[in-house]
């Protein structure tokens, strides 16, 4: 049987052509064998997610991931007390990093089990409690899980952990668009403004939060101002993608006007789109 993974795992490198020694490559080999096992899983078949999982602890003992999703299987069999000897030795393998609990809530969200997600965030929090990356990466977890409210809980925190950083808020604006966050993504981005007024990039996510709330016109006057402060500081790199979002809605709102269709409908659409294909 041994023999038998050392084979499979040197045909998986083979495939993908994965050098051992490169971070990049061992990213991608750690995924291969996630992604598997998830697979498996999602078809019921928790011992193919198994035998994905243990090949990659062969060539990767001590990834947190790997060994987390372990105890990911148990727990979608039901089995709590193997989960928790698997949860158990992740931690053993990196105790003093958030991110190893992170992982483990992860897992117990997924099963909707939200008190024991809390604490092991509660964990992660407690070893960095002023690090907002931690804050925003538990954040994300209730993201992920369509929790808005949650999430805004702790992107509040995340936010609090420095005062007046608009670096913050920017990310928090931005994962509070990708999930579609509408009444927070408006907040924190009209607080950003507040916070950077003369930074382009806080129009620009201004305008992407009013367009998932449906205000396209307050989207597009943000825009505006934003490609008036690119063009005033002489920041080409935003700028450019401002003129080309301009450019689109120039270009297509005459062609895609049909009967019964207004002007704002179309530029709802446009817009969206053009924003959805940024991300």
């Amino acid at each position: 049987m041994k023999g038998d993974t050392k084979r499979s795992i040197e045909s998986v490198k083979a495939i993908l052509k994965i050098d051992p020694k490169d971070q990049l490559s061992q990213e991608m080999l750690i995924q291969y064998y996630l992604d598997h096992a998830e697979d498996a899983m999602d078809m019921g078949n928790s011992k193919s997610a198994f035998a994905y999982l243990n090949e990659g602890l062969e060539l990767f003992p001590n990834n947190i991931k790997l060994r987390a999703f372990i105890g990911a299987v148990y727990l979608s069999k039901g089995d709590k007390a193997s989960a928790e000897s698997a949860f158990n030795e992740t931690i053993g393998v990196d105790p003093q990093n958030p991110k190893t609990y992170i992982v483990i809530g992860h897992h117990y969200l997924n099963e909707d089990m939200f008190f024991e997600a809390e604490e092991y965030f509660s964990k992660a929090v407690k070893l960095s409690p002023d690090d907002h990356r931690v804050y925003i990466d538990i954040a994300a977890e209730y993201c992920e899980i369509e929790n808005c409210n949650q999430a805004q809980k702790y992107f509040k925190m995340a936010k609090n952990t420095k005062t007046n950083d608009a670096g913050i808020v920017a990310d928090i604006v931005e994962h509070l668009i990708r999930w579609d966050c509408l009444e927070y993504s408006l907040k924190y981005a009209k607080d950003l403004v507040a916070m950077a007024p003369h930074d382009p990039r806080s129009y620009l996510l201004l305008a992407r939060a009013y367009n998932i709330n449906g205000k396209v016109k307050d989207a597009l006057k943000a825009l505006e101002k934003g490609i008036r402060l690119a063009k005033d500081k002489g920041d080409s790199e935003i700028l450019e993608e401002m003129e080309e979002i301009s450019h689109h809605l120039k270009s297509k709102i005459g062609k895609v006007l049909g009967p019964g269709s207004s002007p704002e409908d179309v530029l709802e659409e446009i817009f969206r789109e053009i924003m959805d294909d940024g991300d």
